[in-house]
């Protein structure tokens, strides 16, 4: 119970400055987080707030301290990359009575291993292994929506960098994973807060396609022109990519 505080705690250390002499020590517990993460077949439900809280402090390490992963990387980085996945280990469901509630309990671990990664592309994005970070990447677009997000500001990133060809080998992944979120409809008795999560994650899901069109190795591809013509295109999207187009592209005013 008290494990994940304290392995917290060290996010917060990580995220100190207090010279060289306290860094050495920090690389000393980088290792030690290392051998928190479990791999995907003996991970259970309990040890998942501990996993999250590891993740957490290693991206602390990222954010501030990069040239401490850097050693550890190669075996690092793998165990990270299989955290992403969905587990369904990690899925369980809860009678409610008139309904099964369904529980991921390691929602919260791909969403931390999502942000981790998106810290490597930001400070060290050599250290990627980019055709399955991307492949990743792609199947987060249809997770939950906590995750989509990171999924999606994941891709516009890696599209703007000097890594973007990477996105090419699964482009038709990623192509049928916004194909299918544009093509949701929301239930007609959903409340509010699942109407805005999926208008977001439509917006999202078109600023995805907009950085695509902007990447010519991308917008020329068969698939993607599909997309555009087939989904992007048509009735129910076209309005909302129009006004994203005009959000990102404003027009001056005229002059008097």
């Amino acid at each position: 119970m008290y494990r994940a505080p304290l392995v917290l705690a060290l996010k917060y250390a990580f995220l100190a400055d207090r010279g060289v002499a306290f860094d050495e020590r920090l690389s000393q517990l980088v290792l030690a987080l290392e051998n928190l993460l479990p791999g995907p077949e003996t991970i259970e439900a309990a040890e998942a707030p501990v996993v999250r809280a590891a993740v957490l402090a290693l991206d602390a390490v990222m954010r501030t301290r990069p040239a401490l992963l850097i050693e550890n990387s190669s075996r690092l980085f793998p165990r990270v990359y299989q955290l992403m996945k969905r587990n369904q280990r990690l899925e369980r469901e809860i009678d409610r009575g008139l309904f099964l509630l369904r529980e991921d309990d390691g929602l919260d671990i791909r969403k931390a291993a999502f942000a981790l990664m998106g810290s490597v592309l930001a400070r060290a994005p050599r250290l990627l292994d980019v055709p399955v970070y991307t492949e990743l990447l792609a199947s987060g677009l249809t997770d939950d929506p906590e995750v989509r997000v990171l999924a999606q500001l994941g891709l516009i990133d890696i599209l703007r960098s000097p890594y973007s060809l990477g996105v090419l080998p699964c482009l038709g992944k990623i192509v049928e994973a916004l194909s299918q979120v544009l093509g949701a409809k929301v239930k007609e008795n959903a409340v509010v807060q699942e109407i805005e999560r999926h208008e977001e994650s439509l917006r999202g899901a078109l600023r995805v396609v907009y950085a695509m069109e902007q990447f010519p190795p991308v917008s020329s591809e068969p698939s993607f022109v599909g997309l555009m013509n087939d989904v992007v295109r048509t009735p129910a999207i076209e309005g909302r990519y129009e006004k994203l187009l005009e959000q990102a592209n404003p027009t001056e005013p005229d002059q008097a």
